[in-house]
């Protein structure tokens, strides 16, 4: 009823109005098939979760939490970050290019940031390199934050994590390389099951001595 009521508007033609018709569409089909898998005896309450209600239906808007969806809430948090002094960025920029020229291949001094993915950090890394500009456009969040493969390419790029790395963050490229592994492990074609369940149990750890022994101490949030 709510979608026909939707499209009997006079004003059907604006943008805001078929957004709300496509929405409640999305709805309808996602409930169908969350029902349809219920009767087959695969019942998806412990995967899903539904942190707004649907603005047109007034019902919850189910989402699932699989792997992808976590990778891309990872990128979102680091993306929601805010910058406040740019200058500083570009200062740091500058000194992680200074540091390249005269000790190509070195790893700088170990530096200790409070945050597990710091976006100032990941993103004066990513333009002190030409060829990982496009990941310093991913984290600055000029791109659709929507994007898994925009979530994937910036958890997956070994370029990008050695250069993280070896301009002295080693805990921010442990926690890409990791976070990465276990999207990798639920999403990547290839690997074997031995492997796959490497990558996640170390993810599993990981999160679980953060969860425990660090989360209150960071505002960066993971999944």
């Amino acid at each position: 009823m709510h979608i026909k009521s939707l499209a009997a508007q006079s004003d059907c033609s604006s943008a805001q109005h078929i957004k709300a018709v496509m929405d409640a569409l999305e709805q309808v089909k996602f409930d169908q098939l969350r029902l349809e898998l219920q009767l087959e005896g695969l019942g998806l309450s412990v995967h899903n979760c539904f942190p707004r209600r649907h603005p047109v239906t007034g019902r919850p808007w189910y989402v699932f939490e699989d792997e992808p969806h976590k990778i891309k809430n990872a990128k979102q948090g680091i993306q929601r970050q805010v910058i406040k002094s740019r200058p500083e960025l570009h200062s740091l920029v500058a000194t992680i290019k200074a540091h390249r020229m005269q000790f190509p291949g070195s790893l700088r001094t170990p530096q200790h940031c409070p945050d597990l993915l710091p976006k100032l950090e990941l993103l004066a890394v990513a333009k002190s390199q030409p060829e990982l500009n496009t990941l310093a456009t991913i984290i600055d969040g000029a791109t659709d934050r929507q994007n898994v493969a925009c979530a994937e390419l910036a958890f997956t790029s070994r370029g990008f994590i050695y250069a993280v790395n070896t301009e002295g963050f080693p805990e921010i490229a442990l926690t890409l390389l990791v976070l990465g592994h276990g999207y990798m492990s639920a999403d990547l074609r290839g690997p074997s099951m031995m492997t796959r369940c490497k990558w996640f149990h170390e993810m599993s750890l990981f999160c679980a001595k953060v969860s425990s022994n660090e989360a209150a101490s960071h505002n960066c949030m993971l999944f």
